[in-house]
This record gives C-alpha cells, structure tokens and sequence, in this order.
C-alpha cells in the first residue's frame, strides 16, 4: 500500500506540473487597452468563444476579449491567472471555468469575479449551458448540474467528467442533450442530462468542439494532434486541415465561418474560413492564408493521427472511474509481482546461508 501511495501522489504532482501557470516575468509583459491583431495569453492557448459579437480568447497567463471579431483585443484584468478552459452563456450570467475556480460575469463579459460553489470544489475543466441549464465538469467533483442558470449546483454525475476539457454543447431545443469533449476516450454525447454516455466520434483527445448555430448537425473539433468536422450529426466524420498552432474552434454567430484560435509565441489570433478548412484568413489581411498545416506533431502527446469512426455505441458507463481504476489495478498487479519477486530473492538467500553454516 506504501507503493501505491506513492504512485498516486506522482500522478498528483505530475498533475500540477502540468496544469501550473507561468507567473512572475510574464506577468509584467501583459498589456492593457487595446491590442492590434493579437492579444497576450502565455504559453498555451486554451479557449476561444464566441458570444453574439463578441470573441473571448483565453490562456494559461491572460484572457481578451474583441467586439470586431479579432482585428483589435481588450486585455481581461479580471481573469489575469485564472486558466480558463471553458466558456458558457446561461440565463443569467456567462461563465468561465479553469483551474483557478469558476468565474461569472453578469455585465456581458466585461469583468469577472471567482464565486464559491459545490462546496470545496476548485477546478473547472468544462462548462457547457442552455438557457437556465448549465453543466460543469471537474476533475474534482465528476459533472455537476444546474436549473437556475448557474446559482446552484447539483451532482449529476460522480463518476463521469473528469476528464472533459473545454466548452460542452448543449441543445437549446433538447437541453438534456450534451456533447463533451473528453481527452480520455473522445467526444462524447449524452440524451439525458449525463447520466449515460456514448462515443461519438471525431479526431482523437478533443480539446475543443462547436456546432454550427444554424445547422447543429454540423460539428467541428480539435484534438491532440488532428482536427475533424461532421456533417450529419456525428455518424461519419472528415479531416480538417488547421493553420499551424491552432487549439480552439466556434462557428460564427451566422454560422457561415468556422472560426479559429491560433497561438504564435505568446500571443493568440483568429484565423476564419468558409470553406470548411480549404483556406484560411485572419481578420486583419485581405489575402486568405494558403499555407495551412495539421498540428506541430513534436508538440507532448501528440501522438494520435487518424480521425476516429464514428460508429462506437459502447456506453461509457464508468467513464474516467473506469480507467483510472484500471491504471491502478495494473499498476498494483506489476507491485506485487515486484514483491514477490524479492521475497523469493530473499527466501532464496536466507535458505543459501543456512545451508552455508
């Protein structure tokens, strides 16, 4: 048991190693007002949203926010630290999950504040909302659910959400239908309200998903390494080809372009096309970009290639639970057969010496 103590806490660490966020020099390097072209969010670029007319962009270090879709930025003061992963509308207020908690906004964005809710729960890795339905997931806590917007906040599922990241979609017409993105198995959908869960499909460890507003059977995700779009809901799927950097997707409020997050340095920009990924423009050149490229492959975990089929009904019935217990298991099987290994290696010496004496 001390063994397996141990390998817990270096999965721990591990972790917030990775989920840590650069402080200190780069703090300083944050600018204010607006920004042309791009806007500062460190080194990793998490999230990008679009809300009516407005675009939210949003990384380890920074957050901005742009009313001209994407030729000048407005440094988030209030979300400086805040790691947003994830974005949702309800209601009554729009929300911003990360590691440093769940942030709400009820003046259209414009400032944010952290809020206590679910009882010691801190780290929100996805938000998706429909009206007065929002859904949450933390590694922490599983899915949560609320009815009020966003208030208060139920158990909807403990065993099921650790491992989503990103915005969720939920169906304004069926609200108990939601699809996540989970980097553990792939994009999933549920029909009623997570309890239960099937795969669906796309390019492998989502990190970003959006539907078109105008035609929901229209999908479009990122994953670790490929990027993927569906046309008929999520049966079949085809590759979608990305500017280099590329880590967050939406659809426009028209629905007519895919809109793009892209990462140059430490800074990020939105690249858009009409043409389901044939081409692409960022907002501020007239020329559109030929030279598009799938994901920098030397990036950690890239290792996934292909588009995943869509035809997978296996039920997600234990979710992260289910692999997290299965890790441990077989880690615990290697320790005891390390065991046993040294006590017959002890057995063995001990026999050897008192034939010895």
């Amino acid at each position: 048991m001390r063994k397996l103590t141990k390998f817990g806490c270096g999965i721990a660490v591990l972790g917030v190693l990775i989920s840590s966020s650069p402080t200190g020099a780069n703090a300083a390097s944050k600018p204010t007002g607006s920004v042309t072209d791009q806007i500062f969010v460190g080194d990793h670029l998490h999230t990008m949203s679009v809300m009516g007319n407005r675009l939210f962009m949003t990384g380890h270090d920074s957050a901005g926010m742009s009313d001209d879709g994407g030729k000048s930025w407005k440094h988030m003061a209030t979300l400086d630290g805040a790691d947003v992963m994830s974005w949702a509308t309800s209601s009554t207020m729009i929300l911003a999950g990360g590691h440093s908690g769940l942030f709400t906004s009820t003046n259209k964005g414009l400032t944010f504040k952290r809020i206590t809710f679910f009882g010691s729960t801190s780290d929100v890795h996805a938000i998706g909302s429909s009206g007065k339905y929002v859904y949450l997931g933390s590694p922490q806590a599983g899915l949560l659910m609320s009815s009020d917007g966003g208030r208060s906040w139920t158990m909807r599922n403990s065993k099921i959400g650790q491992s989503f990241m990103g915005s969720m979609l939920v169906d304004p017409k069926n609200p108990k239908r939601i699809i996540a993105p989970d980097m553990s198995t792939g994009l999933a959908v549920s029909s009623d309200a997570g309890l239960t869960w099937k795969l669906l499909g796309g390019p492998a460890g989502p990190m970003a998903v959006a539907w078109n507003p105008k035609n929901r059977n229209e999908i479009a995700s990122i994953g670790m390494m490929s990027g993927g779009f569906s046309l008929d809901g999520g049966k079949s799927w085809k590759p979608l080809r990305l500017p280099s950097g590329a880590a967050a997707i939406d659809y426009s409020k028209d629905g007519k372009k895919l809109v793009v997050g892209v990462l140059v340095g430490n800074k990020a920009q939105v690249f858009t096309s009409l043409n389901h990924g044939k081409s692409w423009q960022a907002p501020s050149t007239a020329v559109a970009m030929k030279q598009v490229a799938e994901m920098d492959p030397n990036m950690p975990g890239m290792n996934h290639t292909e588009v995943a089929p869509a035809k997978r009904p296996l039920a997600m019935t234990l979710g992260t639970f289910g692999f997290g217990t299965s890790s441990v298991f077989i880690t615990a099987l290697v320790m005891k057969r390390r065991d046993r290994a040294k006590l017959a290696t002890k057995k063995s010496t001990h026999s050897t010496r008192i034939s010895s004496k």
